[in-house]
């Protein structure tokens, strides 16, 4: 079984907050409810990921993180993940084993880095874990 897992950081940053209400940004918005075939996001854990058997992304909160920008551009990342399940692309750098540091799970967070950029970009958000997705790669 694959999981794709946020770096460590976002999981002790959340941690550490306190839950507050996080307005929602309609342009984001719109992008989620207009994903075809979309994968159910549960907000229940403190890290983030998006797991392929069960075609879930699990989320921290929205008000777990610093800025509105912040969530979205953690949602857009696990959500660019499970573009590559076999019910949509088939993505064999999802769908495959692929052991953190090789070279099909690199090619995979380069895809979902660049998915990531290209959806804040469409929805006018900062993408606001640019700096720890370049160290990520």
């Amino acid at each position: 079984m694959r999981t794709t897992r946020a770096p460590t950081a976002l999981a002790e940053e959340c941690r550490t907050s306190e839950s507050r209400p996080l307005a929602q940004i309609p342009a984001c918005e719109h992008i989620l409810a207009q994903m075809p075939n979309p994968p159910t996001i549960t907000h229940n854990e403190a890290r983030a990921y998006y797991t392929p058997v069960h075609d879930t992304v699990t989320m921290p909160a929205p008000g777990l993180f610093p800025k509105v920008e912040h969530y979205y551009s953690v949602l857009f990342h696990e959500l660019t993940h499970s573009t590559g399940h076999w019910q949509r692309l088939n993505r064999q750098t999802l769908t495959d084993l692929c052991p953190f540091g090789s070279t099909n799970f690199s090619k995979e967070e380069l895809v979902v880095e660049l998915g990531t950029a290209f959806l804040c970009g469409v929805a006018s958000i900062a993408n606001e874990t640019v700096d720890n997705s370049a160290a990520y790669i």
